[in-house]
Order: structure tokens, then C-alpha cells, then sequence
């Protein structure tokens, strides 16, 4: 099992209790740890109806994506003690897409600060071709989100899908 933690600090070959409302409580050891989340390896193989039991608690397929708005901002990204200067192409309110000549690679976290406004903790989700994907730390308040519209000339449509999406977060 992979979980992804924030504010904890556990090493390789911890024994831990995985507790969720989908499944039992699970004990294993922690066999891996990649910018904040963990490989977990179960001291006692799930049985086959416990993964039917949780599989059929998780929808399937794919689920719809946050809509994403074409936009051209300047943008510039700290990360591992660099300033660069990169241009947002895409936006939704739980990410964006950037070029960013030598984008850095997945799993790195790192500040992104847009014009006028705060900077956004993010890290990355995908790199290559001098673009990068980037996940958000936290979904856009619906104010930062009304921000950009006007900023960025959004259309009503895109700023009715994020408040949407919010609410859809704050509820689900």
C-alpha cells in the first residue's frame, strides 16, 4: 500500500497500524518513503475478499477531471534553492501546467509565486519536454479562483466549475 502523510517523519523498516473506514486495521512495515508518502508491505497478505470488500467501496474508472482553464501568466517557482522564471499555460483549482526550460522532477516540492499574489505550496506530478504538471498543496480558495478570472479574463464557466469542485471537496 502506498500513503501519502503530512507532518510525519517515519523511517524505513517502521512497523505501523493503517487504519481507514474502507478496511480492517492493517499491520506492516514501512519499506520505502518518496517525498512524503510510503510503501507499505503487510505483515499478512490481504485476502482476496478483503480486496473485493474494498475494491467495491472505491469508485471505478476514471473520474471526471477538474476543468482547466488556457491561460498565458508569467510565473516564478523556488525550489531546491532556485528561482526560476516559467509561464503557466493551463489552470484549475487543484493545479496548473508550466514551461519551465529544465522543468524539476516529480515528486519535488516547490513554492509557485503568481503575479500579485500569494505564492502556492505545490510539488510536481509529471516532467518532461520542458513542461510539468503541478498539483497544489491545496485546492484554490474561491477567492484566489475569482482573483484569476478577473486576472486572467476566465470565463464565468470556469469560475462556476471551480466553486463547484470546492464545494464538491468540502462536502465529499
Amino acid at each position: 500500500m502506498t500513503i501519502a502523510l503530512e507532518g510525519v517523519d517515519f523511517c524505513v523498516g517502521v512497523q505501523v497500524l493503517v487504519s481507514c473506514e474502507m478496511a480492517p486495521t492493517l499491520c506492516g512495515t514501512i519499506r520505502w518513503i518518496s517525498q512524503g508518502t510510503y510503501g507499505v508491505q503487510f505483515v499478512t497478505p490481504l485476502a482476496l475478499g478483503q480486496v473485493y470488500q474494498m475494491r467495491d467501496l472505491v469508485p471505478l474508472g476514471k473520474q471526471p477531471r477538474i476543468g482547466r482553464a488556457r491561460i498565458r501568466l508569467p510565473a516564478n517557482v523556488y525550489f531546491s534553492d532556485q528561482t526560476r522564471s516559467a509561464e503557466v499555460q493551463n489552470l484549475s483549482v487543484g493545479g496548473l501546467m508550466m514551461v519551465l526550460g529544465m522543468p524539476p522532477k516529480p515528486g519535488q516540492r516547490l513554492m509557485i509565486e503568481l503575479p500579485n499574489m500569494l505564492p502556492l505550496g505545490a510539488h510536481v506530478r509529471w516532467s518532461g519536454r520542458g513542461r510539468c504538471g503541478i498539483m497544489f498543496s491545496r485546492l484554490l480558495p474561491i477567492a484566489t479562483c475569482e482573483e484569476l478570472a478577473v486576472h486572467c479574463r476566465l470565463p464565468e464557466s470556469w469560475l462556476e466549475e471551480a466553486r463547484l469542485s470546492l464545494q464538491k471537496a468540502t462536502v465529499g
